[in-house]
C-alpha cells in the first residue's frame, strides 16, 4: 500500500469557464425543465466536445491500439508526482523538459498560467 501525504483532484471543472481548444464548441448547459420555473423536475441539455474537462487519452486520438478513457483504470492516475512550474504563457517548450532530467518513476505535472489550483 502506498502512503500519500497529500492527494490534489486536478480534475478540470465543466462550465462556460472551462477553457475551450480552438475551434472545438464551447460548453454550454441548457435548462429544458426548472423547479424554479414551476416544472415538476430540473432537467438540463449540455452541449459540448469530447475533449472538455480533463482530457487524458491523447494517444488514442492518434495510435488505433491507444486505449481510450473507459479502458484506463482510475487507480493510474494517482501516483507521486513532480511539480514544476513553467513560467511561459503559451506553452511548455522541448528546451525546458530538456533541461530538468525528469525522473522516469514518477508522473510530472505542470504548474502554467492555465493551472487554477495553488500546488
Amino acid at each position: 500500500m502506498i502512503a500519500f501525504t497529500e492527494i490534489f483532484d486536478l480534475s478540470v471543472t465543466l462550465g462556460a469557464e472551462a477553457p475551450v481548444y480552438p475551434g472545438d464548441p464551447a460548453y454550454v448547459r441548457e435548462k429544458v425543465y426548472s423547479l424554479e420555473a414551476g416544472d415538476s423536475v430540473t432537467v438540463s441539455k449540455l452541449t459540448l466536445c469530447a475533449h472538455s474537462g480533463t482530457h487524458v487519452d491523447l494517444p488514442s486520438h492518434y495510435l488505433r491500439s491507444s486505449p481510450g478513457m473507459a479502458e484506463i483504470p482510475p487507480e493510474r492516475f494517482i501516483l507521486p508526482a513532480l511539480v514544476v512550474e513553467s513560467d511561459n504563457p503559451k506553452a511548455v517548450e522541448q528546451e525546458e523538459l530538456l533541461a530538468l532530467h525528469l525522473p522516469v518513476e514518477r508522473a510530472v505535472l505542470f504548474k502554467t498560467a492555465n493551472s487554477a489550483s495553488g500546488l
